[in-house]
């Protein structure tokens, strides 16, 4: 099962725990998704060192920012709201999709992304209510294969639960490579 680090804001404090945390985490996957562009580029260099495939997070980077920010992240990852976005990315990166149903999940995979986040999964603060395990388990073969779990999974125990539902490609988390409860 594959592991995927999402930052949260981006700070210097932050910033300089990145390598302690892709030492003991090792996750697999790493996206920044914070508006704070002064360490986007630092990021995809440090995340090409510990050879994690790193991807930008779309939201708060207008067209011009994200042009000249892209080339040094391995992909882009999109919020429903572009969802239009997915087809013009996927024709020279990697594309990620936010998903909250698994319509829109299938749709994202269908029109080009190479991989999803069904969320959330677990209770988490200000994300509405949980769609549970059972909406992952619920996935057809392919789509499973390529979908990340999101949302409330803060501790080993909801790792080992979501590593329990067969072919899930993997879980992906802010607060669980904080060490945070």
């Amino acid at each position: 099962m594959k592991s995927y680090l999402i930052t949260p804001e981006v700070t210097s404090s932050y910033f300089e725990s990145l390598p302690l945390i892709f030492h003991s985490f090792r996750p697999d996957y790493a996206m920044y998704r914070s508006s704070n562009r002064a360490f986007a580029r630092e990021f995809a260099a440090l995340c090409h060192t510990h050879n994690i495939v790193c991807f930008l997070n779309s939201q708060g980077f207008g067209d011009e920012m994200l042009d000249s920010l892209l080339p040094y992240f391995d992909g882009v990852h999109l919020k429903s709201s572009a969802f239009s976005l997915i087809t013009h990315f996927s024709t020279y990166c990697m594309v990620g999709f936010s998903a909250h149903t698994s319509q829109e999940l299938r749709d994202a995979l269908h029109n080009g992304a190479s991989y999803a986040t069904l969320s959330p999964i677990f209770a988490t603060p200000h994300k509405g209510t949980p769609i549970g395990l059972q909406s992952l388990r619920d996935l057809d073969l392919y789509a499973r294969s390529r979908t990340f779990g999101l949302g409330g999974i803060d501790t080993p125990t909801k790792v080992s639960q979501i590593s329990q539902i067969e072919n899930l490609y993997g879980f992906a988390s802010i607060r669980y490579f904080l060490g945070e409860k």
